[in-house]
């Protein structure tokens, strides 16, 4: 997914992502590891960036509804 939307920057098809970042995982001021991502939401945010998200009838059409509620 990070290979397409670069790929998609350089040719020009999509802008650079100016959004905020919202995938860094919560932790305490004191924790040790200071960095982390939730990944999911972090490909989530990349294919939105990319305009490669699926709609929910999509997800119900295809997957069922187990699935778009999982999802979303």
């Amino acid at each position: 997914m990070q290979a397409m939307l670069l790929v998609a920057i350089i040719t020009g098809k999509v802008s650079e992502p100016v959004s905020e970042p919202f995938y860094h995982l919560l932790q305490k001021k004191t924790a040790r590891i200071t960095y982390g991502v939730d990944h999911s939401a972090y490909i989530s945010t990349v294919a939105r960036d990319l305009g490669a998200v699926p709609g929910l009838w999509e997800l119900v059409n295809d997957y069922g509804l187990h699935v778009m509620v999982c999802y979303r």
